[in-house]
């Protein structure tokens, strides 16, 4: 057996004793049943979720048989559907840990009787409880006084009428609550007032009549609250939200609303998300959200807004901004001015004929599918010229291009192909009053006349009746009553061509900031266009406006995720990144990163004098409040703590051999390490969307590389390894151009690609990298997988040794095209080597083949993205980037068991909602990865956030195909 595939064999075999192992249950731990399983049943045991029991819809089958053959060790208990109307008495006492039971689309009408029949064993342990879709009509009072440490209650689609106080005693650890689909008619200052912890609450489709003006004021933690659908709009709701301090998302949306008031969302300084989709708001809700300096995301959708004002700046974070479906046909001078965060604007379906050209800043650091902007009634003239290069940059991938719909000439044409040198200014005259100081001297002694506008010329008739305007070269203004060509200016951004006196654009990179004479100025340092026909340069990411007006590089251990003169953002505690850091990614943790299961993202670990500082959590309060206490470690390198876990397995199987034992830890070693090992990626890493969470154990340095032997046939001797330069760099790792001297025994050096590790990496990261490596010895040689060359595993550093993609990966290959062919139309003649249908398809095919070998090994990728394909010197597609990649045993899926960080938009929606990957899961990434290849390097899924992804998914919504895509592909 050769030893590069000892440890995937080893696995396998951990994999059949562990399913025999945790299925000790057959054995009889009560004394009463010798059954693992009820017959009627379905039954996993999921490794730290422990044992579910799933008993829903067994078609009437809950006899008596089955609840006694329920498992002790069942942790989670469905029984939906099964028409129950009550419990047996003493239900789910031999269950020793109850903590999920659902009871949802069953008939029980008294939730107090309900629990008073069950075990105190249950209601004394039962953390989650689901009773959807039953026939409550009332909760009695001490409805809760058993269930002493729930923390989740699912009460939708019953029939609730009313929620008294006294009803809510005993609810202090609860953490969400849900009553969506009721008859509630009113919310009191008390009816909460119990619910002291809680941070969900979801009250949708209720027609409430009544609330109360400080109905939720004593909710203190308070993060969600979903109000969809309640009639919301027919009360007063100014006092409603006030000084919910702790909200971060307020769901508004299907109800009646006409107007938020102004002060009505005061306090509530950690919103970030507001829906308020389908009401009846004509204005803009500025003067409510005003000040709200956390606020990302705003859903305005499917209103009746006529007018976008001014000084939106003041929502300094805000992302993402949905208006489509309004009215809208005005935009306030300085609309998008200093919203530097936005990524997305959605536009389709209003009333829109003209941009302001102070948009152009902003459109240009924006991805077209993120601005929808079809279905508006465009004026194609010279004032929409900058949206039009926009649009023909940007577009042909993602949507619907917006249509001219005047003058008549162009009416129906696409923005993306309408002639540039067509799109003129108006010729029609205009009446200029002498009240207008532009139009004192035009108009002589008369109060008022006709002139041409601005953007034309034209001669009045000798009696003044009749006047005949024409308009200015493309690309050229003029003032107000011009009489002559030569009044004609080249506008800003466009510069006289020496040769033929007409306006062309500023190349990128270049600039004109005013209209008239004059040629393009290149940009300084730090600073670009980004597009051509700029006015101006901003600073790029990575760089900050000074006060004597220059782009300076941000400073260490800071960064600037967006272009423009922002500020650079300081890096979190106990990080640090390089000079002209471009994203808080950049900002690695200098000791490590700890991660609690409550907090999204990860907090560096600290380090104090020449001492680590452990976080550990201790037990958690109500509220989730995590409490961080430092042990000083004597060793700079972190002890393995005891697993519990094993210590639990191995007590089930004391009476094993040895051998055996022996061989199912260290397996048990390896796929837990397998299980949640990070990862770095030799492409970009992660997606931008993507949560930046890590899962970090704490091993000894001294279990690495505890057994050398399975790599000696892959050892290559490191004195013949000559690293060159940096190819690519994440979090942890990078990797290097090198030169080989004597692989495979060509005794001419070979280019290869070197990863490795930086300097003071962790143990969890030298690990990662070596179960990489293993990954990657498993899946073994394949023409369309980035194949191993060979390894350095001695002398302390790992390096692995791989081929050299002398394209790069085919994201950045695909984007690399897709800029020459946004300037393939200013110049025809030029020779552009340009990706056609057959190259893209070349490349699906070799993709396929490279994941039909690992589905064959029964390999699971779980990171398929563009960015993870390798294109090599001959055009060939290879999968590449192990990180992730898990085996599927004999089971054939894999569930992820911690949170990491993940590429939500190449994800399907299993993997999605409970972390299941197959196979099928890899299948449904390959379809994103084809529609990365269709747009030429687009974003899949532009615009959506990543928490909405799975909503959207279930609902049914999929990316339309690309334009540009034949049937075919």
């Amino acid at each position: 057996m050769p030893s590069g595939h000892w440890s995937p064999l080893v696995i396998r075999l951990c994999c059949i004793l562990t399913v025999i192992i945790m299925t000790t249950d057959r054995l009889s731990i009560s004394g009463q049943s010798t059954r693992s399983c009820p017959e009627v049943c379905r039954c996993r045991n999921e490794r730290y979720a422990g044992l579910t029991t799933d008993c829903s819809f067994t078609g009437g089958g809950m006899n008596a048989s089955v609840w006694r053959d329920i498992s002790p060790r069942t942790k989670k208990l469905l029984l939906s559907g099964n028409g129950l109307s009550a419990l047996p008495r003493g239900a789910f006492g031999n269950i020793g840990n109850l903590q999920m039971l659902s009871l949802s689309d069953n008939k029980f009408a008294d939730l107090a009787d309900l629990v008073a029949v069950m075990s105190k064993n249950a209601t004394s342990s039962i953390l989650n409880m689901n009773l959807a879709g039953n026939r409550l009509k009332y909760i009695a009072h001490g409805a809760f006084a058993e269930l002493t440490v729930l923390e989740s209650l699912l009460l939708n689609d019953n029939v609730i009428e009313k929620l008294e106080p006294e009803s809510m005693r005993n609810t202090s650890r609860l953490v969400t609550l849900e009553i969506s689909g009721n008859f509630l008619r009113e919310l009191h200052n008390d009816t909460f007032k119990y619910c002291t912890n809680l941070q969900h609450l979801t009250l949708k489709r209720n027609p409430l009549v009544s609330i109360d003006d400080h109905a939720f004021s004593t909710i203190k933690h308070l993060k969600t609250l979903d109000l969809s659908a309640c009639g919301l709009g027919r009360h007063n709701i100014t006092n409603t939200f006030q000084n919910l301090s702790s909200l971060e998302t307020l769901m508004l949306d299907n109800n009646e609303i006409s107007d938020l008031p102004e002060g009505a969302l005061k306090g509530t300084n950690s919103l970030t998300t507001l829906w308020a989709v389908n009401n009846s708001m004509v204005k803009f809700p500025l003067s409510a959200i005003r000040g709200l300096k956390s606020l990302t995301t705003l859903y305005l959708s499917n209103n009746k807004i006529q007018v976008v004002p001014a000084n939106l700046s003041e929502l300094v974070a805000l992302k993402y901004l949905y208006l489509d479906d309004n009215e809208i046909h005005t935009f306030e001078d300085g609309s998008l001015q200093g919203l530097h965060r936005l990524t997305t604007l959605w536009l389709s379906r209003n009333k829109i004929s003209y941009l302001p050209e102070s948009f152009q800043d902003r459109f240009n650091h924006l991805e077209y599918g993120n601005v929808p902007l079809s279905k508006n009634p465009m004026s194609c003239d010279c004032h929409m010229v900058w949206f039009a290069r926009w649009v023909r940059r940007k577009s042909g991938f993602i949507v619907p291009e917006p249509v001219c719909a005047e003058p008549a000439k162009l009416k129906g044409i696409s923005m993306a192909t309408v002639p540039l040198e067509d799109m003129l200014c108006s010729t029609t005259p205009v009446l200029c009053n002498v009240q207008d100081p532009n139009c004192q001297k035009l108009c002589g002694n008369k109060t008022s006349c006709f002139v041409c506008p601005a953007g034309s010329y034209g001669t009045i008739s000798k009696d003044m009746s009749a006047m005949s305007c024409t308009s200015c070269p493309a690309f050229s203004t003029s003032p107000l009553g011009s009489r002559s060509l030569g009044d004609c200016q080249c506008r800003e951004g466009y510069a006289q061509n020496g040769t033929t006196a007409l306006c062309t654009a500023c190349p990128k990179d270049t600039y004109k900031p005013t209209i008239g004479p004059g040629q393009c100025l290149g940009c300084r340092n730090g600073s670009s266009t980004f597009y051509e026909a700029s006015p101006h340069c901003d600073c790029q990411p990575g760089f900050t406006l000074n006060k004597n007006k220059e782009c300076t590089a941000c400073p260490e251990n800071s960064f600037k995720e967006y272009p423009g003169p922002g500020a650079c953002t300081v890096c979190p505690a106990f990080s640090e990144s390089s000079v002209a850091s471009v994203s808080f990614i950049d900002c690695n943790c200098t000791y490590g990163e700890f991660q609690s299961t409550h907090q999204k993202f990860g907090k560096c670990q600290e380090y104090v004098g020449q001492e680590k500082v452990l976080m550990r959590l201790q037990t958690p309060p109500p509220g989730y409040k995590v409490d961080l206490v430092p042990v000083i470690n004597n060793s700079v390198e972190q002890r393995q703590e005891p697993n519990h876990t094993v210590g639990m397995v191995l007590g089930v199987i004391t009476g094993l051999a040895g051998m055996v034992i022996l061989g199912i830890m260290t397996a048990l070693f390896l796929f837990r390490r397998n299980k949640k090992a990070s990862k770095f990626s030799v492409n970009d890493l992660y997606d931008e969307a993507s949560e930046p969470a890590l899962s970090i154990r704490h091993h000894s340095v001294d279990n690495l590389y505890f057994d050398k032997k399975q790599y000696l046939q892959w050892e290559f001797p490191k004195k013949n390894l000559k690293i060159g330069r940096i190819l690519g760099q994440g979090a942890f790792g990078q990797v290097h151009e090198a030169w080989a001297e004597g692989l495979d025994s060509v005794v001419k050096p070979e280019k290869v690609a070197v990863k490795t590790l930086r300097e003071r990496a962790t143990a969890e990261e030298k690990e990662a990298l070596k179960v990489e490596l293993d990954q990657m010895i498993y899946v073994g040689n394949h023409p369309n997988v980035i194949n191993l060359l060979g390894a350095c595993t001695y002398g302390g550093q790992l390096l692995i040794i791989m081929e050299y993609a002398a394209h790069g990966n085919l994201l950045n290959y695909l984007k690399n095209k897709s800029l020459q062919l946004d300037f393939a139309y200013r110049d025809a003649t030029n020779p552009l080597i340009v990706t056609e249908d057959k190259d893209i398809l070349s490349f699906a095919w070799q993709i396929a083949k490279g994941m039909s070998h690992l589905e064959s090994l029964k390999c699971i990728h779980r990171d398929l993205a563009a960015r993870n394909i390798l294109i090599s010197e001959t055009m060939v597609a290879k999968v590449s980037d192990f990180g992730l990649a898990r085996e599927a045993y004999e089971s054939g899926y894999y569930f992820k068991e911690s949170k990491g960080r993940l590429p939500f938009r190449w994800m399907s929606p299993e993997s999605l909602l409970s972390g299941q990957y197959t196979t099928k899961s890899d299948v449904w990434s390959y379809g994103v990865v084809l529609w990365e290849m269709a747009t030429l390097g687009g974003t899949p899924y532009p615009g959506i956030p990543p928490e909405q992804m799975y909503e959207m998914l279930r609902s049914g919504y999929r990316m339309p195909r690309p334009e540009h895509c034949g049937q075919e592909m």
